[in-house]
């Protein structure tokens, strides 16, 4: 609803949780713009209709969405959107090892939805379970970044940002619930934001070469062309 009333297309962001997140708010330059123009727009509605319906602060959070959270995150994200799309290149090539995180992460979620709804077990107990499951999701997708191969591993720059993404995503019951372990896995030495701006720098530049690359090739074309046209003349 909220997407939609801030005439953003809600199925181009923030993708299901089975869904791998490393294409948070788009997949493209100007699905990535569009987000962000638009991101108070859409956070402001989800935080209206939270206070309008009061379970929702309870099952929001359960279910693995903090507002707080997603507030953080996609603020951190378009802060840094051409290091965070060059990670969605990046990342969107995953390994074997990756594919892997994400079915142990689909069958636990399946078989917890099941306990949920066939054995009753209390929400709390879902939410703990909820948290476990995604921070074991996390750990493993990271470790399985870095372990790829040389010439498809992604910059340490890449990693610290999707790294700080999946932290900041935590919703604060499992911040609380879990502290001792995001102590490790949240380390912000980890996130690498202080080379970050040298990154976007250097990504920044190979893009104008490219741009002039691509201008000179044009205008060669061009002058064959007409050359070609001359002599035909």
């Amino acid at each position: 609803m909220c997407f939609e009333a801030a005439d953003v297309n809600p199925d181009l962001f923030l993708p299901d949780v089975t869904v791998p997140r490393h294409s948070l708010i788009g997949a493209t330059e100007d699905n990535i713009t569009m987000f962000c123009d638009k991101r108070d727009e859409v956070i402001e509605c989800m935080r209206t209709s939270t206070l309008m319906c009061p379970d929702t602060q309870i099952v929001l959070p359960a279910t693995g969405l903090d507002v707080d959270a997603l507030n953080e995150t996609v603020t951190l994200l378009c802060d840094n959107r051409q290091i965070y799309l060059h990670g969605v290149r990046c990342s969107a090539n995953r390994s074997a090892a990756e594919d892997t995180c994400q079915r142990t992460l689909v069958t636990q979620l399946v078989e917890l939805e099941n306990q949920f709804q066939n054995i009753n077990i209390s929400l709390d107990v879902y939410s703990t379970d909820m948290c476990r499951i995604r921070l074991d999701n996390v750990r493993c997708d990271l470790k399985a970044m870095d372990e790829r191969q040389e010439g498809a591993k992604c910059d340490d720059v890449i990693v610290g940002l999707r790294r700080e993404q999946e932290c900041s995503l935590v919703p604060a019951f499992c911040k609380t619930a879990f502290s001792g372990r995001l102590i490790d896995m949240c380390n912000p030495r980890l996130f690498y934001s202080d080379k970050r701006s040298a990154y976007a720098g250097k990504l920044k530049s190979n893009g104008s070469s490219a741009l002039k690359q691509t201008s000179l090739v044009l205008a060669y074309a061009l002058i064959v062309t007409a050359l070609s046209s001359s002599f035909a003349l």
